[in-house]
């Protein structure tokens, strides 16, 4: 597969910020994932406290920005192929939108390796098992056995069962919650994206209304229930924002319309050029980076153990309502500035951005060309973008990430489980650092469900 995916980008030359935006996601998933639930194995149990209360640690707490950017990416492409395909059809063919979805995505990206790896969790797994925790699969084992049905028709986050295990989901692959809601959003694209189309204005202020719409409902969900503004370390009432808010697509669809809006933008903007000023990208920059350290260490007071200070209702509900947005505003500008030429450092001398209207035609950002062909399923790999070389743009554009976003899909889908099987195969408790987590695998998968 590696070699074949290399092979593929030594004849494409693919160059999508989509793609290196979703491969980094991946390694922030998996590995925040090693650090989400507790220590229960590890040797320096008190002194693991300590070491997570470290500012820099809340880039490992707040993980969870990691899906709210595969929303993004995930609205950004189906607003822009819908968008293309309306544009030159000049109609919509509902059934041939789902169809499309189920045949090829459904079927063959998502049910099949489900249940796959639901056949492989419930048979084969507990073989690989050894060491004195190796009952602990039981939970998961189980999962797969009486929960398998919820994960292939895509409603397991309407059905969490809290059994002291909240990241498990009551699932047999407790993380395939972000399919479903994922899912639950592409079955509902049509109703917000085809007034852009088909009534202009109007269909601009609906937008308007549903993005405002997504940052009202988690607010007033987090006020009315009472709860943390996000999941935070020593919550007592984790599972009930996981269960309302967090797995709840009315609550996570914020930047998945962020990327609906990019996509009209870029749809709208067709074949002419942006010509931004130097000090428009200066502030896009400027602000898109503080935005994300804000959102990323903003919680550090909240997010540590003990809590530092508690936060109150302001923060209560500007941070549940406008966090995840706004991190789909970062990701969205900087694939917009990237995109256009505007990736590398403005105030180079040697670069064309310092007066972009002189800049030679051949070095100008390629804007996207029409009539584009239709991908084989919206996915990152397919979204077409070339543009100026920089330091943010050519890291992100590099060919070098292409193998490994073709297998970002199936680590999702196996890796926590992995994790699972790697902390209850070991034999003794292991010192606990942040660089030890990488290689040791998921840190607090290791009590039992029963009997403690």
């Amino acid at each position: 597969m590696v070699a074949a995916s290399a092979l593929d980008v030594y004849i494409e030359r693919t160059r999508s910020k989509a793609i290196a935006q979703r491969v980094l996601s991946m390694i922030w998933v998996v590995y925040g994932h090693q650090h989400q639930a507790g220590a229960g194995f590890t040797a320096n149990f008190l002194m693991m406290f300590p070491k997570t209360s470290d500012l820099l640690y809340q880039i490992i707490s707040n993980a969870f920005f990691s899906v709210d950017s595969f929303f993004f990416l995930s609205g950004f492409l189906v607003s822009f192929v819908l968008l293309r395909e309306l544009s030159r059809t000049g109609r919509f063919n509902v059934v041939m939108f789902y169809l499309h979805r189920f045949i090829r995505s459904f079927f063959f990206l998502y049910c099949s390796p489900i249940a796959l790896a639901t056949g492989l969790f419930a048979t084969v797994a507990r073989f690989f098992l050894a060491g004195p925790l190796a009952d602990s699969w039981t939970y998961w084992q189980n999962g797969c056995i009486v929960n398998w049905w919820k994960d292939l028709v895509f409603l397991n986050n309407f059905f969490m069962e809290d059994d002291n295990h909240p990241d498990a989901a009551g699932d047999c692959i407790g993380q395939a919650w972000y399919l479903a809601v994922d899912t639950q959003l592409y079955l509902v694209a049509p109703l917000i994206i085809l007034p852009l189309h088909f009534f202009g204005a109007a269909g601009l202020v609906w937008l308007y209304v549903v993005t405002l719409a997504s940052v009202v409902i988690p607010a007033a969900v987090t006020y009315v229930y009472d709860l943390a503004p996000n999941i935070l370390m020593g919550d007592t009432n984790g599972f009930e924002f996981f269960k309302k808010v967090y797995v709840t697509p009315w609550c996570r669809a914020g930047p998945w319309l962020v990327g609906v809006w990019l996509g009209y933008v870029f749809h709208k903007q067709g074949q002419r050029e942006v010509v931004l000023k130097k000090w428009q990208v200066v502030a896009g920059w400027t602000t898109s980076t503080v935005v994300a350290l804000l959102l990323v260490l903003g919680m550090w007071s909240y997010n540590v153990v003990p809590p530092k200070a508690q936060y109150d209702i302001m923060t209560q509900l500007t941070y549940a309502g406008l966090s995840r947005p706004a991190w789909g505003a970062v990701l969205a500008w900087i694939i917009y500035a990237c995109h256009y030429g505007y990736g590398g450092p403005v105030d180079a001398p040697s670069s064309p951005l310092r007066s972009p209207s002189k800049a030679p035609r051949s070095l100008l950002p390629k804007p996207l060309q029409f009539p584009l062909p239709t991908p084989r399923h919206f996915t990152p790999s397919n979204a077409p973008f070339l543009s100026l070389p920089g330091p943010v743009d050519g890291f992100l554009s590099h060919p070098s990430w292409q193998p490994i976003s073709r297998v970002t899909y199936s680590t999702y889908l196996v890796a926590m489980q992995i994790q699972f099987l790697t902390t209850y195969n070991s034999k003794a408790p292991f010192y606990f650092t942040p660089l030890n987590v990488v290689s040791r695998g998921r840190l607090s998968q290791v009590g039992k469900r029963e009997g403690g």
